[in-house]
């Protein structure tokens, strides 16, 4: 018996040898599932479910249904991409060059354009006036970096005349499903600080100081009405870390508003109210929201 095993072993070789090639089947590369993006549809597949029956079904557990991240990350562009506003109370309107190309002419006051690509590197920004003086009001180099957004945003200077504030327009990156983002610039006049606040005295954004903004903050997707007040001169105890619609409860005013403006989020959108303007020029106190 020994003998015949030995004698079939000469036939199968335990390893290939030199002239032996072993050739895989062919077979198309199966992609790896984005786990995000699965659990983006089957979060919205449930949320159907739900709306369609009027109930949950009985395998999604409640909590299940604002996954933590429900976007799929974007690829990176080699661009950069920036717009413009103008919110200095200046007389006279002004146009925007980049690198000594004219990319903006004649802008007013509470004007924004639409964002338009640079190339990556430093790029050297000029606000001038639009009339025949062309004199220059304000230059200087800015960095513009690939994949990244901008908001150029001219404002009162306070040692007079104007600067210009260079804002990321990078909202939430991980949006939970039915959600937006949105947060508050203050672009009004140098010295000024202000507070957001909700109709039932939650304060959603606090101390937004001249020339910054507040962070982005995750918001259900609805229509809300905010409150601008002063800063308060001791910051509040709580801060709203999400705004939603659950949290408006009660009919408290919040105390001497001195604007007051809605909000329209559509889930997956990033917003940026800009305030600007002041209450001694030909341009009054107002807000400007625009979509990221």
């Amino acid at each position: 018996m020994a003998e015949n095993f030995a004698f079939l072993a000469s036939f199968f070789p335990t390893k290939p040898t030199e002239s032996m090639e072993i050739v895989p089947p062919e077979t198309s590369p199966t992609p790896e599932p984005d786990p995000e993006l699965s659990t983006c549809i089957t979060e919205t597949t449930r949320g159907l479910d739900r709306n369609l029956s009027g109930s949950l079904p009985a395998q999604a557990p409640a909590a299940s249904l604002q996954p933590a991240c429900c976007q799929t990350p974007l690829p990176v562009s080699q661009a950069s991409h920036a717009r413009f506003l103008s919110a200095a109370a200046l007389p006279f309107s002004v146009d925007l060059l980049i690198d000594g190309r004219l990319f903006w002419r004649n802008v007013g006051f509470g004007k924004i354009s639409d964002y338009v690509p640079a190339a990556d590197g430093f790029h050297t920004i000029t606000v001038r006036r639009s009339d025949r003086m062309r004199a220059v009001l304000y230059q200087n180099q800015f960095p513009f970096r690939g994949g990244q957004k901008f908001t150029f945003v001219a404002v009162d200077s306070p040692s007079g005349g104007i600067s210009l504030v260079q804002l990321p327009d990078t909202g939430c990156t991980c949006q939970s499903c039915r959600f937006g983002c949105c947060r508050v610039a203050n672009m009004s006049f140098p010295g000024s600080s202000f507070d957001i606040r909700m109709a039932n005295g939650d304060t959603a954004f606090s101390g937004i100081s001249f020339s910054q903004a507040s962070p982005y903050k995750q918001t259900a997707a609805g229509s809300y009405r905010f409150f601008v007040t002063e800063a308060a001169s001791i910051r509040p105890i709580r801060e709203m870390p999400v705004i939603l619609q659950a949290f408006l409860s009660g009919s408290l005013m919040a105390p001497r508003p001195l604007l007051s403006y809605s909000l329209n989020v559509r889930s997956g959108a990033n917003y940026t109210t800009y305030l600007i303007g002041n209450t001694w020029t030909s341009f009054p106190f107002q807000a400007l929201t625009v979509e990221d």
